[in-house]
């Protein structure tokens, strides 16, 4: 209700077209109507708040949390005590709250607000709160009202026998007038679930098909028996109790192609039913494209495998992060134009003990997405974050789609790293999908994240935000997951904008895998539109980008950093967001944004093709910042031999920008062998000390400064807790020369590793 209802009876407030009584209507009690609005109004006061009950992530020893408003700068109410709240006094209180005078609001007239804690991360507003105000579809801002005091949130309960997982009404009629409004609360939705498989499965001789569409009123099955064959032979599925569409035929159908039509009603935009449109399994385990058609597996091509590869622990990892047709486009090994766009060349590539991964020594490569993607065709350059499915692997990177290659092709190439010793880490999409979406197909408010007036979410960017909290969402990406690992032996995944996934769903991620390979690496990228989680992995054994580190070395090599600063990352970035050095990756480039030799270019347009000698000397302290900070290490394709993109930030659709040109590791091969030796180094006995488990004690470390400037040297095991060995780093990014007052009788006997030119001669090279 927007105006305050002052009658003592309840408002004439009824269900459906044909006027059901509720079984009970009453007003909100004041407390939970401040949940619901982010204030109350008591005498003199306005008490702002915010309930463990709507927002539990926030009750976090280490959160803090902020009003911030039009009135006072919004984001610039981070950090300043006078609007940061309290947990509000009293054993059993649950809330944080903030008491502000009312007549001072009174004289700023009504104004807007919100929440935010003090990593950025603004909280959502609810869908049911009355005073709730539209900035752009699918977000939203609270409006402080001082007049809006009284009675006008109402709770009811629904009559006997009555859901609202389907379309109803609200129905008001007081004898003189009577209105309706359409009625859905997705709660009652998202309670349906389904415990049966999904997708096709062969059984012997009989083949089910079972797909999760609860508020479909028709679901058929489309059989084609070859992938030539245009023409697709069509049976009608059952609805199921649990809001599933199943059929069971007596015939075993492996290798059919199958697609789904899904037809219902389309009241509003909560839903997207398009008969006319083919619907994708999202457990197709094949599939020939975007578009489908899905195609029927047999069991027998998922074989257990025998013994597990068993990658390096975290702590002890070298990550390379590279895009397939990157690294094969003009690699020098021979081999066919078609296969440098798929599987079968990169295991041909990672076979090859010559190849640049080997010859850099990395021990795990971090590959860009490989799940079925919407491209428009094989031949185009996609980096893969925009899935359609969940379970296939990419058709574009498969030498024969119709039969589902991939998933042997994949297989093979994970065996062949796994050879080398070489771990595989798969970066997955799990908060949203590309074009088609075919899950908006089967039901679109059930699959995706729309607020109570049915505006999509979109906290990606991307617009089709998935829906964390609806079971068979959950279901879904866990199962997948589950079976690229039991399916490739992978080693880990790296999750894209993972804050959109939640604390919840990461930590049921983590169970499900853990169970199959104890030894799974898990990363998450910590943030997306909507804030970051990073400080709340460390009960977790995610590691987690840390983007921190690659803006500070960034600035720092440039010398526009701090003594202070460089220690921090150097020591693994100790703080509230990591409870261990190995939940930092340490990184200055990524596939995202310029590479590293862009980003710190002398050069006009950030275009670092042609680097000065400033610029190289800059790279090569970065690599050498990243190898010898705690955390784990991870470096882009092609960034030790200054890998350029022509000063290209955005370059997802550039493969012509992103390819590896070897010619240019010939021409800068001195950086290459100087990266390869920091990683012989770190990886060895005696560059253990880079590879700490957990924070030492402050005795660990002596650090050296000079009076100004900001160079700074670090002496590693100064107690010696960790043997006699110690281990000093010494750096100056600053033009001028910088006296570091070290205590060389400290070192004991000495032996040069590196400077920022070279690698000593004398050492491991």
């Amino acid at each position: 209700m927007n105006d305050n209802w002052l009658a003592k009876e309840q408002p004439p407030l009824f269900l459906g077209l044909e006027k059901l009584p509720f079984a009970k209507v009453e007003p909100v009690a004041i407390d939970e109507q401040a949940n619901l609005c982010g204030y109350q109004v008591e005498g003199d006061t306005v008490r702002f708040a915010v309930s463990k009950e709507k927002f539990p992530r926030c009750f976090h020893p280490l959160i803090q949390l902020y009003f911030a408003s039009s009135i006072n700068g919004w984001e610039k109410a981070i950090g300043d005590p006078e609007w940061e709240m309290k947990m509000e006094e009293g054993e059993s209180s649950h809330r944080f709250v903030l008491d502000l005078p009312l007549a001072a609001l009174l004289e700023k007239g009504p104004f807007s607000f919100k929440f935010v804690t003090g990593e950025s991360q603004w909280l959502e507003v609810s869908e049911a709160s009355p005073n709730r105000e539209i900035i752009e579809p699918g977000r939203y801002n609270l409006r402080f009202d001082p007049e809006a005091i009284g009675n006008r949130i109402f709770r009811f309960e629904m009559p006997s026998g009555q859901s609202l997982a389907r379309r109803n009404f609200l129905t008001w009629d007081d004898g003189e007038h009577r209105e309706t409004w359409p009625l859905f609360y997705h709660g009652d939705l998202l309670e349906l679930y389904s415990e049966s498989p999904m997708g096709a499965m062969v059984e012997g001789e009989q083949t089910i098909f079972r797909v999760f569409a609860p508020r479909a009123e028709a679901v058929k099955l489309e059989l084609s028996q070859m992938a030539s064959q245009a023409v697709f032979v069509e049976h009608e599925m059952v609805r199921e109790l649990d809001g599933s569409w199943a059929i069971n035929l007596p015939v075993n159908l492996t290798s059919h192609l199958y697609r789904y039509r899904v037809e219902g009603k389309n009241h509003d935009e909560g839903t997207a039913f398009e008969a006319d449109s083919p619907v994708l399994d999202p457990y197709a385990k094949a599939t020939l494209g975007k578009n489908g058609p899905g195609i029927v597996v047999s069991p027998n091509r998922f074989p257990e495998p025998g013994e597990r590869f068993s990658p390096p622990m975290m702590s002890d990892l070298i990550i390379v992060e590279a895009h397939l047709r990157d690294l094969l486009a003009h690699s020098p090994l021979p081999m066919e134009e078609n296969d440098r766009l798929g599987f079968t060349g990169l295991r041909r590539w990672a076979e090859d003990q010559g190849n640049y991964l080997r010859s850099l020594g990395a021990n795990a490569i971090e590959l860009q997405p490989l799940q079925e993607f919407d491209n428009s065709s094989k031949e185009e350059y996609h980096w893969g974050y925009m899935p359609v499915n969940y379970f296939s692997p990419a058709s574009a990177y498969s030498s024969n789609p119709a039969l589902g290659s991939g998933i042997e092709e994949f297989r093979e190439v994970v065996s062949a790293f796994h050879e080398s010793g070489v771990a595989v880490i798969v970066d997955v999409v799990c908060n949203h999908v590309g074009v088609p979406v075919h899950l908006a197909l089967l039901d679109k408010i059930y699959y995706f994240d729309h607020d109570e007036s049915l505006e999509p979410r979109n906290w990606s960017g991307c617009g089709n935000d998935l829906r964390r909290d609806a079971p068979m969402v959950r279901r879904l990406l866990v199962e997948s997951l589950v079976h690229w690992l039991k399916t490739f032996d992978l080693d880990g995944f790296r999750f894209d904008l993972a804050e959109l996934l939640e604390i919840p769903l990461l930590e049921e991620i983590e169970t499900a895998l853990r169970e199959i390979k104890p030894s799974v690496l898990l990363i998450a990228e910590p943030w997306s539109f909507r804030g970051r989680l990073d400080s709340r992995l460390g009960s977790t054994s995610y590691s987690s980008w840390n983007d921190g580190f690659r803006d500070f070395v960034r600035d720092y090599v440039l010398g526009k950093g701090n003594s202070e600063g460089i220690i921090h990352y150097l020591k693994g970035s100790p703080g509230k967001n990591y409870a261990k050095p190995e939940q930092s990756v340490n990184y200055v480039e990524s596939h995202d944004d310029h590479s590293f030799i862009d980003a710190i270019t002398e050069n006009l347009d950030r275009d670092g093709r042609n680097p000065t000698t400033l610029d190289c000397r800059r790279a090569r302290l970065a690599l050498a910042l990243t190898m010898v900070s705690q955390g784990v290490p991870m470096i882009s394709a092609g960034q030790d031999f200054l890998r350029s993109k022509s000063g290209v930030s955005n370059t997802y659709q550039r493969g012509d920008l992103n390819v590896l040109d070897y010619d240019r590791l010939e021409q800068f091969r001195d950086l290459h062998e100087y990266s390869r030796d920091w990683i012989r180094f770190r990886l060895s006995e005696e560059g253990s000390l880079l590879r700490l488990t957990t924070y030492p004690d402050h005795s660990f470390w002596e650090e050296y400064r000079p009076p100004e400037g900001s160079a700074i040297a670090l002496l590693l095991n100064a107690d010696e807790s960790m043997g006699p060995q110690k281990l000093l780093f010494a750096i100056n990014p600053d033009p001028d020369e910088a006296i570091l007052p070290v205590m060389t009788g400290r070192l004991g006997p000495k032996q040069l590793l590196a400077t920022v030119d070279k690698w000593a001669e004398n050492n491991l090279s």
